[in-house]
């Protein structure tokens, strides 16, 4: 039995940290499915899971020593057992903030009808810190993948009526099939709605453009400012919503493809305007950049990088060899010149 518990704890960890293939994803699911008893073990587990780690090791993951973190956290929920388990959820969540890579997943009862799911109709929240990601499992098997900064909300509802979510940010889908119920990302200005696809939003507030990046499956998008406009997208199509006029257009990319690849920490510049470079490169390492000679901003910047592996400092020392800039740093500061 020990064994069997040590393999699914192994399990929902390699989950969390990206590393399950799909054949496991499955196995996982599976289990979850199996009864109301494994449903909520994964749902309190993944909550210790994400308050175990801290801002000291964002740059580096060792599994083996998350694994044993994790484990000693599960220690320390069960002597506190004479606490409430809500309370204990919302002690938990004070953390969330701080979890790099590692993002909370919520996993609700899907099927356990409608009227124990309606009798508490207020909001699921999750954000991912300024410099990481979250991954998520919602409560119908769809996996979302938040970028830095962005957060994901649905009703404790999701899935009786709809699987309606409100995003601000970027976050990477894969939304798992439902005929009678189509899934929808609302994000200022614009509804995505799907039945089973692979795609990429990015829509944080500051930026001038939204965008919607098809990788599988087909998407229907609504745009909330001119509800004559709607707009139909086929794999390795891109619709970019101007912010300024209200208007969609589409564009075929031969590498949509990228658009997902920060999820593995890929930073890629490809004739991208220095402002726009700089926009992206603070919300990846969570400081703050700026421009002091605005003729600047439109200086266009090529090149691949990873958050991963590379330093904000590495990324800035190489922009700098370039010979077209300058720059200085203070703290979580950075002043291009």
């Amino acid at each position: 039995m020990n064994k069997e518990k040590d393999y699914i704890d192994q399990l929902i960890v390699s989950f969390l940290s990206g590393e399950l293939n799909e054949l496991q994803t499955g196995e996982l699911k599976s289990w979850i499915s199996q009864s109301e008893e494994n449903e909520k073990y994964f749902m309190q587990y993944q909550e210790i899971w994400a308050s175990s780690y801290s801002e000291d090791e964002k740059y580096i993951y060792d599994y083996n020593r998350a694994f044993e973190r994790f484990r000693n956290r599960v220690s320390d929920y069960k002597n506190k057992a004479g606490q409430p388990y809500y309370t204990k959820m919302r002690n938990i969540y004070r953390y969330a903030a701080a979890v790099f890579v590692l993002g909370i997943v919520s996993y609700i009862s899907f099927n356990a009808g409608e009227e124990k799911l309606f009798r508490s109709l207020s909001m699921i929240e999750i954000a991912a810190p300024a410099g990481g990601t979250s991954r998520l499992l919602l409560p119908d098997s769809t996996v979302v993948v938040l970028n830095g900064g962005s957060r994901l909300s649905y009703e404790q509802s999701f899935g009786v009526k709809n699987r309606k979510v409100e995003l601000e940010g970027e976050a990477y889908f894969e939304v798992t099939k439902n005929k009678t119920k189509p899934f929808s990302v609302e994000s200022h200005g614009i509804r995505v709605n799907v039945l089973g696809t692979k795609f990429n939003v990015q829509n944080y507030l500051d930026d001038n453009i939204a965008s919607v990046s098809l990788m599988e499956g087909k998407v229907l998008l609504d745009n909330k400012f001119n509800s004559c406009q709607q707009m139909e997208l086929e794999p390795g199509e891109r619709a970019e919503f101007d912010k300024k006029t209200g208007i969609l257009n589409k564009k075929k990319y031969d590498h949509i493809q990228n658009d997902k690849l920060w999820i593995e920490g890929y930073l890629i510049f490809d004739e991208t305007p220095l402002s726009e470079v700089v926009r992206l490169l603070s919300r990846s390492y969570g400081v703050h950049i700026s421009i002091n000679n605005a003729d600047m901003n439109d200086m266009r910047i090529v090149g691949r990088f990873n958050r991963n592996i590379q330093s904000i400092n590495d990324i800035m020392s190489t922009l700098e060899a370039t010979d077209k800039i300058n720059y200085r740093t203070m703290g979580k500061e950075i002043t291009i010149y």
